[in-house]
């Protein structure tokens, strides 16, 4: 009997660790999830909820900082569909890929006490072309600047900020992570908005956010392991019964 608990809780053990997680956080009408998609990819998924109609650059989500105990490797960045780009008459499908507008950099200094990880569609004074999830330029400034392809909620926008390209609601973007990440070491999030150099000038608004959910559930290998773990109780009761 010790010898056939023992084996499922090994196995349970290995299933355990291939537990996925997600976080979300909130402020106002500002969220970003983050969920473990693999062992080892993370999607952060970054959401403008505002149902006001936006009128200045202030009312433009541009960017999320949070803490990781790992560095993050950026792969991709994109939108669900071309219909979620405002303001831009020559995106097309292949224009859902926002890579190119959208940076990140690890361990940024001045946003909040500690070091924080800095994902933007704004400069903040702390991106180069190399911090970019792709190459290229879809619309607007090259690279990332302004508010271009900052997101609006579903409340769209007026005639003042027409003259930049704009993404509505919402925004993906994915990660590789190291082995181990857990999306529970996640922490100082704030959410920003606005154009300008953040960093060294502080004429951005800021805002911080609070843990709004977490859920964890097993992936298709874990329900895999835990199956091994049944059968082998079933197969060492059968013999035992023998």
């Amino acid at each position: 009997m010790k010898r056939v608990v023992a084996c499922s809780l090994w196995l349970w053990s290995l299933g355990a660790a291939c537990f996925a997680g997600s976080v979300e956080f909130t402020s106002g009408n500002a969220n970003v999830s983050f969920s473990l998609v693999s062992s080892n990819v993370l999607q952060v998924t970054l959401t403008n909820n505002s149902l006001m109609t936006a009128t200045s650059p202030n009312d433009v989500l541009t960017g999320v900082h949070f803490s990781t105990q790992q560095n993050l490797s950026p792969v991709m960045a994109y939108v669900n569909g071309v219909q979620n780009l405002l303001n831009c008459p020559s995106c097309s499908n292949a224009s859902m890929n926002i890579g190119s507008e959208w940076a990140y950099q690890n361990a940024v200094s001045g946003l909040a006490p500690t070091a924080v990880n800095l994902l933007g569609a704004a400069d903040f004074g702390t991106f180069s072309l190399s911090n970019r999830f792709d190459t290229g330029n879809i619309a607007g400034t090259t690279g990332v600047g302004g508010i271009d392809f900052g997101i609006v909620g579903p409340g769209g926008v007026n005639a003042a900020l027409s003259g930049s390209p704009l993404v509505s609601r919402q925004a993906v973007f994915v990660f590789t992570t190291g082995r181990g990440f857990d999306t529970n070491s996640i922490g100082s999030v704030g959410f920003v908005y606005g154009s300008g150099n953040y960093v060294t000038a502080y004429n951005n608004l800021l805002y911080g956010a609070t843990l709004s959910s977490f859920a964890s559930a097993p992936e298709p290998q874990s329900w895999a392991l835990i199956g091994l773990g049944v059968a082998a109780l079933g197969w060492m009761r059968r013999k035992r019964a023998a």
